[in-house]
């Protein structure tokens, strides 16, 4: 599988926007979650941003695939950057306030993540239409996969240190300036038409995604995957203030270890030609996130934080890709936006689910104690994925083919 075909035609254009709109996003995430710490009421606010970041993406993702199968998709994803630059340069503002107004920012969060799938779910919705002879969909999804890899990698790094020099709202204003960015690069894509002209109905992606049953398991148990998952989004400030006892900067480069981890995983993930009984692979991503989770909370200082998290990225980097893969050639073109949008409005309230109960917890428990609770949960996951014969049943993953007609879903 070759990455260096993919540097030729509009995939480049698509994959230069995501980075951007990633890395505005990873750099500007650490300093909301370390304001909301350190000035608005510890893991509550914490755990309160993080559900706004996400929740209001599970209700938009439906109607998001519906805008995605009926207009240009580029088009879709350069509205969403549009609209989440303006809303994050009033966030810094806000954020240079002297009283911090949690309220205020964390319904401007919501409006922004109900924005986002058009660019979650439509990244992967227009990939198949942007490849060109001899790109494939593996190495073309592990190039995306990575993007997230790269923005965690130099993001947090730059809203660590950011945060630290400076405070919070530089690191905001530049978010908003790199959805910007991204925007003016999606806004001069081709207008290419929308997959199907058919009005099919809103729900029609999701109830492929739930009637057949190898897909539903996919979903359902990467639902509870991230559910499993949101609680170390939640614990990790406190952890890293009260256990390890260390600042913002140590903060943010856990977060750059864990993503050079990530896309090492995802480079290599990216290599493969294909994924004989993937199930079984994607129960055994669970079980070693579980290891990895429970390595973290029982590390003491900053070096071995540090490697637990750099093996969770390891762990986890190729999850998405295998399952993006998987729903890309199992999905007719005709629903492959609402497809994806009802996918990521499935999965998506695993973590402000996640993040809610934790957040709930936190009074009463420690951060350490919510991260082995978190890795536990992994444990019970991985007997479920077993369990489940569809799962056991998933066909072989084939990452070296171009996108055609779709799969079938189940073995």
């Amino acid at each position: 599988m070759s990455y260096q075909r993919l540097a030729h035609g509009p995939f480049l254009r698509v994959w230069a926007a995501f980075v951007l709109a990633q890395v505005g996003g990873s750099t500007g995430l650490v300093a909301l979650l370390w304001l909301a710490n350190a000035r608005g009421g510890g893991a509550g606010a914490v755990g309160l941003l993080t559900a706004a970041l996400t929740l209001p993406a599970v209700a938009s993702g439906v109607y998001a695939g519906v805008v995605l199968d009926r207009i240009p998709k580029a088009l879709a994803i350069a509205v969403d950057n549009l609209g989440r630059a303006i809303i994050y340069a009033v966030i810094a503002v806000l954020a240079a306030m002297p009283v911090f107004p949690l309220a205020a920012i964390t319904v401007l969060v919501a409006v922004g993540s109900a924005l986002s799938p058009l660019s979650s779910a439509g990244v992967f919705a227009l990939v198949p239409d942007v490849l060109r002879p001899g790109q494939t969909l593996g190495a073309a999804n592990a190039a995306i996969n990575a993007v997230w890899q790269v923005a965690t990698l130099v993001g947090p790094g730059i809203g660590g240190v950011l945060v630290a020099r400076f405070g919070a709202p530089l690191p905001l204003g530049l978010q908003a300036v790199l959805y910007l960015a991204a925007f003016a690069l999606m806004l001069r894509m081709p207008r290419q038409q929308s997959a199907t002209t058919v009005r099919t109905a809103p729900l029609a992606g999701a109830r492929l995604l739930m009637r057949t049953p190898a897909l539903r398991a996919v979903v359902l148990l990467t639902l509870a995957y991230w559910l499993a998952y949101a609680p170390l989004e939640v614990a990790l400030p406190g952890f890293v203030s009260q256990d390890l006892r260390l600042g913002a900067a140590a903060y943010g480069l856990l977060w750059m270890m864990n993503a050079i981890g990530a896309l090492v995983g995802s480079v290599l993930a990216g290599l493969m030609h294909a994924l004989p009984r993937l199930g079984y692979w994607l129960a055994a991503n669970y079980l070693l996130w579980g290891v990895v989770v429970l390595g973290l909370a029982a590390s003491g200082g900053f070096p071995a934080a540090a490697a637990a998290m750099a093996a969770g990225g390891l762990v986890y980097a190729p999850y998405p890709l295998w399952t993006n893969t998987y729903l890309q050639q199992s999905v007719g073109k005709d629903v492959l936006g609402r497809a994806f949008g009802a996918y990521v409005a499935v999965t998506g309230m695993g973590i402000p689910l996640g993040a809610l109960i934790a957040s709930a917890a936190s009074p009463t428990l420690s951060p350490q104690s919510i991260l082995a609770v978190s890795g536990v949960a992994c444990f019970a996951l991985t007997a479920l994925a077993l369990a489940v014969p569809s799962m056991r049943h998933l066909p072989t993953l084939s990452l070296g083919a171009m996108r055609d007609e779709p799969t079938e879903a189940g073995g």
